[in-house]
């Protein structure tokens, strides 16, 4: 079979695999079977429509995680469920649409996934099939119902292109005004290097803070009140005080500390991988990204984000997956 037609091939492969994951999200979101960020009303704002309303921050600066849902607005029909009530078919088709936009993301954060295993660290078939599969069920364990796989989409997309200075600085531009978390993390990424391994300052090693900054400017600039205490240093200890409690009842195990282990496993098996490659200073995996994963974790805990640690930690999977998969292939062989 002809690389090309393999390819296409794949995708198709999986998207009939995954096809149930669209009517979950937007049946889930319809239903509201989920507590999650509802950025149905925003989009109805964006097209003119009396039911929608401005978001509050962090959320009205997510601008283009929203818009992008525009045209499917317009041009997908309206499924209906027969026992909802209470939702018109304006609402209906922003959920959907909204639906259809993290459905894609997950396809094409998955495909990346596959990418950089297969072509950036050189991974068998087998490994980068792993690896695209198992991004599919982490995701599944983020926010499918909001934007999180399109930010977890946008940080695969931009890990593919650490070497490619136009396209990965274009990923964060457009970064500011889809999830700030996406910057948040790759700064992270960028400033442990820099300190820990002593890395060359570069466009692409900056981009990431200079992003970070222009977004700190339009919240300036473009004020919308509302969530105060996220930008508020005063307010950080109190936070802390109550996430801390959050993430050590029964409920927070489950929803904040075992994603975060099982993001922690994943780059463990991805540093495992790396010790035993002969590029110890691979550009898209190094030691000194574990500082991602315990920043983001760390400043979760510091806003108010309750139950919602674990998921925003596991932002953090497209770092480590790639190498982790090849780790586990190799495991496998070395066990038969």
């Amino acid at each position: 079979m002809k690389p090309k037609v393999k390819y296409i091939f794949f995708i198709v492969l999986l998207i009939v695999l995954t096809q149930n994951i669209f009517f979950d999200i937007y049946r889930g979101s319809a239903f509201n079977v989920i507590p999650h960020d509802d950025y149905s009303h925003y989009l109805l704002y964006l097209v003119g429509e009396d039911e929608g309303w401005l978001a509050e921050p962090p959320y009205t600066y997510r601008v283009l995680s929203v818009a992008v849902a525009i045209p499917f607005y317009y041009v997908l029909p309206v499924y209906r469920f027969t026992n909802l009530e209470g939702k018109s078919d304006n609402n209906l088709r922003a959920l959907e649409a909204l639906a259809l936009v993290f459905y894609i993301s997950i396809l094409v954060g998955s495909i990346f996934i596959y990418k950089i295993t297969k072509n950036r660290f050189g991974g068998s078939e087998t490994a980068s099939l792993i690896a695209m599969l198992s991004s599919y069920l982490l995701f599944r364990q983020t926010g499918i119902y909001s934007i999180d796989p399109l930010a977890i989409m946008f940080r695969s997309m931009a890990i593919y292109y650490l070497r490619n200075t136009l396209v990965f600085s274009l990923l964060m531009i457009l970064s500011i005004g889809f999830n700030e978390k996406i910057i948040i993390i790759l700064f992270l990424l960028m400033i442990s290097r820099l300190i820990i391994r002593k890395e060359k300052l570069n466009l692409i090693s900056l981009m990431p803070a200079i992003s970070l900054c222009i977004y700190f400017i339009i919240r300036f600039i473009f004020y919308v009140p509302g969530n105060e205490a996220q930008i508020h240093p005063d307010t950080y200890m109190s936070s802390l005080i109550t996430n801390v409690g959050y993430t050590f009842s029964l409920k927070g195990i489950f929803l904040n500390i075992l994603p975060t282990l099982l993001t922690l496993v994943i780059y463990y098996m991805a540093l495992k991988e790396i010790n035993k490659s002969k590029d110890e200073f691979n550009t898209y995996f190094t030691k000194a990204d574990i500082i991602p994963l315990i920043g983001i974790f760390i400043i979760s805990h510091l806003i108010n984000v309750d139950y919602n640690i674990g998921r925003v930690s596991l932002h953090c999977f497209p770092l480590y997956l790639p190498l982790a998969s090849i780790y586990l292939v190799r495991l496998l062989k070395h066990d038969n």
